[in-house]
């Protein structure tokens, strides 16, 4: 068939009377005449003037009414329209999101004719996901459009997102798994999304087919005079390509993160969307989340779209998130390594949530202290061994309260040394009564706290047999020993030395060493859609941050940032495997 842009190709005016006289002859356009029908639908009609346009699409409705078996490849039709053109034709009469309008109303228009197609829809959208290494304009604009395909086809919301944030994890994982065998620092740069643009400059997000075709010519021309200065070449070519692809690849993720965040937020924002409306976004969200994000442990921002939704309604979302994870957790019947997953959210989450309230912070600890107390009490006998492998989730357990008390230990200090805001049912009065006194510090006239009720089995756990200060992150127990030292509440460093004189082997292969350092709400550093998640986020506070200061001169909040960036390096934030080895 004549390309659209040749020299031969016919005219918008030929184009228009052939579509007016086949419009007469829809009924004879059976299965025998299914080569003629695809060709009409290579037509590149959405670029050209309304009269056309409007005859095309009029016709296309027609031919389905009459012919039901195209429905399908007229739906291929226009979600095709829904990808970027790199270039726009010469004889477009409207801009590319004008074309985007008119493939949305088309596809409408095929829906209304015939309701059943829409089955079909999610599958067709699936075939045009843009690849890995088109660019991110290819990539922002189908998604854009994917995500306003769910605004007329509501009951398809769910699939689609399904759709997307598979799209989107896998980029997250490709880019971290990149990130860990990278030595230098990426720097990420802020994201345009203009789709009337032509990215002129964007050529970079392509990834760069002519190296992989010129790699023969380069190997055949390739005569090392010196080996050494050859190989460090070589490595270095390597790393830039893996910095520009990890760049793009970033570039596309944030893009599309934008994308998704601001699509929740005009769902939320909107006076038309019901509450139930907005409810089964957030049921999607935490389907998608079960389904997909949890079982991703390289996965590095997709998960802050459940984040940033639980903050649209604080009095609800934030808490059925939280027992949500609480309960995945403690639930013998699942995956372990989904347990373990699961409480490294239930950490990061309580630790990074600013719309969490301080009842909600001290009931987590609370739950999972229980939790802990009871495991413990079935498990620990004497002869009891610290095991990774056996008391896995035990130590994810452990591991989260200690990392929410390194961020939120001021919310865990209750004034009356009774915290009554914390949902107590559970709690069976021996487990708050028959427990190992609180191990204080601290000279006379230093300060004192009374610590939530979640608190006070951590001294018996803390120095049981399991020994979690042994199997957990060091990194982790680390920070917690100087904070709560700091802060007078345990003094653990007694149990860290002896701990180095025990050696526990085979810890590397185990489900807690794959998890134990995924921190999965680590800072967000996505330039473009930072701003959905700045203000609903919690930075790392200090030890001896004066919380009623009231200045916020520029010198302070790069002081913020540096010492944030201190602690979660120190906490070996997002670095998921860790390598395998021996803790001694």
């Amino acid at each position: 068939m004549t390309g659209p842009s040749q020299a031969n190709a016919p005219s918008t005016l030929k184009l228009y009377l052939w579509i007016l006289v086949l419009s007469e002859s829809v009924s004879q356009l059976d299965r025998s005449c299914a080569t003629l029908v695809e060709a009409i639908l290579h037509v590149d009609w959405a670029f050209r003037e309304a009269k056309f346009a409007d005859a095309y699409v009029a016709f296309l409705q027609n031919l389905v009414s009459a012919h039901a078996f195209y429905v399908v490849p007229v739906m291929h039709a226009f979600v095709k329209g829904f990808r970027y053109r790199e270039v726009v034709p010469a004889y477009a009469t409207v801009s590319r999101s004008d074309v985007y309008l008119r493939n949305h109303a088309a596809l409408q228009a095929i829906l209304k004719l015939i309701p059943m197609s829409a089955k079909s829809l999610v599958d067709v959208i699936s075939m045009y996901i843009p690849k890995e290494r088109e660019s991110s304009a290819c990539h922002a604009a189908y998604i854009s459009n994917a995500l306003q395909v769910t605004n007329y086809v509501t009951y398809l919301r769910k699939q689609i997102m399904e759709l997307i944030v598979t799209h989107m994890i896998h980029f997250d994982a490709h880019i971290q798994i990149e990130l860990d065998e990278l030595e230098d620092e990426v720097e990420l740069q802020e994201l345009t999304l203009d789709f009337d643009a032509d990215y002129a400059s964007d050529d970079s997000d392509d990834e760069d087919e002519s190296d992989e075709e010129g790699n023969d010519d380069a190997d055949d021309s390739y005569a090392p005079d010196d080996d050494d200065s050859d190989a460090e070449t070589e490595k270095k070519v390597s790393e830039d390509k893996r910095k520009l692809k990890i760049e793009s690849m970033t570039r596309k993720l944030d893009g599309m993160m934008l994308l998704l965040l601001r699509y929740l937020s005009n769902l939320a924002s909107d006076d038309k969307a019901t509450r139930s409306e907005r409810e089964d976004m957030f049921n999607t969200l935490l389907s998608i989340f079960d389904s997909t994000v949890v079982k991703t442990l390289k996965a590095r921002y997709t998960q802050f779209l459940v984040f940033y939704y639980c903050s649209i309604d604080v009095s609800t979302y934030p808490e059925v998130f939280l027992n949500h994870l609480l309960d995945h957790m403690r639930d013998p019947s699942r995956p372990g390594i989904t347990r373990i997953s699961c409480a490294m959210y239930i950490a990061s989450y309580v630790a990074r949530a600013s719309f969490l309230d301080v009842s909600s912070i001290q009931r987590a600890v609370n739950v999972l202290s229980i939790w802990c107390n009871e495991y413990a009490d079935h498990h620990e006998f004497p002869d009891t061994q610290p095991d990774a492998s056996k008391y896995d989730t035990f130590y994810a357990a452990m591991q989260a309260i200690m990392y929410i008390f390194c961020f939120r230990w001021r919310e865990l200090v209750v004034e009356d040394g009774l915290d009554d805001l914390v949902e107590t049912e559970e709690v069976q009065e021996s487990v708050l009564l028959d427990t190992t006194p609180m191990i204080t510090i601290g000279n006379a006239g230093d300060v004192t706290r009374n610590w939530c009720v979640g608190l006070k089995n951590l001294p018996r756990l803390i120095s049981s047999r399991l020994n979690p200060l042994k199997v957990c992150s060091q990194l982790v127990v680390n920070q917690f020993a100087h904070v709560a030292r700091t802060t007078n509440f345990l003094y653990v460093h007694p149990i860290i030395q002896k701990n180095k004189r025990i050696v526990i082997a085979g810890m590397g292969h185990t489900n807690l060493q794959a998890v134990q350092s995924f921190f999965p709400f680590d800072p967000y550093k996505l330039k473009t859609s930072s701003h959905f998640i700045e203000n609903i986020y919690s930075v790392w506070r200090g030890d001896n941050d004066d919380e009623s200061s009231d200045e916020s001169s520029d010198e302070e909040d790069s002081s913020d940032d540096e010492e944030d960036e201190r602690v979660t390096n120190s906490m070996s934030a997002m670095s998921i495997s860790p390598s395998p080895h021996m803790l001694v």
